[in-house]
């Protein structure tokens, strides 16, 4: 019988539900994962629109993501076109795909004020701070800083003509990304759903 449905904290509007159906027969039987009572569980993406697909995405918010994500959310797009936009309309979505989806969805929502920042990762791999600008001259621009890791620690690459408040973390190096993190200037926030956390680096 289906379960209650579960909200994903960090994005409005995604739901899962897993439902222990009727046990399964015949040669492919065994190929079906099994939950208590031997009866196959079958777990569903359901999500409601939301205003941020498409034309109505916000500024940058798709330079954030990685290429991969930005795959899906095309993809999706393509496939259900304005009904992801229309909160009164529910699609079902691939769950492989779902974390893209709850990414995407925390940027738009919990990304929008100045001084938002999270860590990624670039195309390359290697790791970079994105961060909305409190510029005056480049409100909510997003700006990308590489992180870079040694045996010093990890160090924030921290542009020349940065304002003074960035002189925290300018040529500084720092044990963990938590330590670098705490050290941004003050009032920035981190937006924890899409943020990466401190990698396990034991092995260098």
């Amino acid at each position: 019988m289906p379960r209650p449905l579960q909200s994903h904290p960090a994005a409005p509007g995604i739901f899962s539900i897993r439902s222990v159906a009727a046990p399964a027969s015949g040669p492919a039987a065994s190929l079906v994962p099994r939950a208590v009572g031997n009866a196959p569980v079958i777990t569903a993406i359901w999500m409601a629109g939301m205003p941020c697909y498409g034309g109505q995405a916000p500024q940058g918010i798709t330079e954030v993501l990685t290429a991969q994500e930005r795959g899906v959310i095309a993809s999706d797009h393509a496939r259900y076109g304005n009904a992801l936009n229309d909160p009164e309309r529910i699609v079902n979505i691939d769950p492989e795909q779902a974390k893209a989806h709850v990414s995407y969805r925390a940027l738009c929502t919990q990304f929008q004020r100045p001084g938002s920042f999270c860590v990624r990762h670039a195309e390359g791999g290697d790791l970079i701070l994105v961060h909305r600008s409190r510029s005056a001259l480049s409100p909510a621009q997003l700006v990308r800083t590489p992180l870079q890791l040694s045996a010093a620690g990890w160090q924030l690459q921290v542009a020349d003509n940065a304002s003074p408040a960035w002189s925290a973390v300018r040529g500084r190096h720092f044990q963990t990304l938590q330590a670098l993190k705490a050290a941004l200037p003050p009032g920035m926030r981190e937006v924890h759903a899409i943020s990466v956390g401190d990698p396990d680096i034991s092995h260098l």
